[in-house]
C-alpha cells in the first residue's frame, strides 16, 4: 500500500478498523493507574504511538481480565483497574483536522493468545505515517472512559 507521494504506508495503519459502536477496554496498572489517588494517568492513552486495547465483543470481559493478569502482572506490578470507552468516543478526541493534525485509529490486532486484542494508533490525516498521541489528547480520551477497579 502506498500514498499519493509513493511513500509506503506503515503496516500498522493497514489493518481492519474496529467499528465505531464497539466498546474497548484498556488495562490499567502503574504507571497508567495512580493507586494512591485511585485514578488513571494521562499516560494511559498518551505519550506514544500505539496503545493496547481489548474488545469485549470478541471475548468476554472476564476472559480478557484473566488474559491481562497472565500477561501483565508481576510481583512488583498489579492490574489495578480497567478503562472502558466506545470507539467513536475515542476517535472524537482527535484534534481539529488539518493536514498536519493527529488522526486517531482503532485497529483489530488479534493474536493467538488474545483474539480480542486491538490497538489505538495515532497517524497523520492521510493514514500513512504514525504520529504520537500526546498526553493532552490522552487526557481527552480519559474523559470519555468509564473506570472499574479490579
Amino acid at each position: 500500500m502506498t500514498d499519493a507521494e509513493d511513500n509506503p504506508v506503515d503496516p500498522r495503519l493497514a489493518r481492519p478498523r474496529v467499528a465505531d459502536k464497539e466498546l474497548v477496554l484498556r488495562a490499567l496498572h502503574e504507571p497508567f493507574w495512580d493507586a494512591e489517588k485511585q485514578r488513571a494517568t494521562p499516560s494511559a492513552f498518551g505519550n506514544g504511538n500505539c496503545f493496547s486495547l481489548s474488545r469485549p465483543a470478541v471475548l468476554p470481559e472476564a476472559a480478557i481480565v484473566e488474559r491481562w493478569r497472565a500477561d501483565l502482572e508481576r510481583p512488583d506490578r498489579r492490574l489495578e483497574a480497567l478503562a472502558e470507552a466506545r470507539v467513536a468516543d475515542i476517535l472524537a478526541c482527535s484534534p481539529p483536522e488539518d493536514a498536519q493534525s493527529l488522526r486517531l485509529n482503532v485497529f483489530a490486532d488479534p493474536t493467538d493468545q488474545n483474539p480480542a486484542h486491538a490497538e489505538l494508533v495515532g497517524s497523520d490525516q492521510a493514514g500513512t505515517r504514525l504520529r504520537k498521541i500526546t498526553r493532552g489528547v490522552g487526557s481527552q480520551i480519559l474523559k470519555q472512559c468509564r473506570f472499574r477497579t479490579l
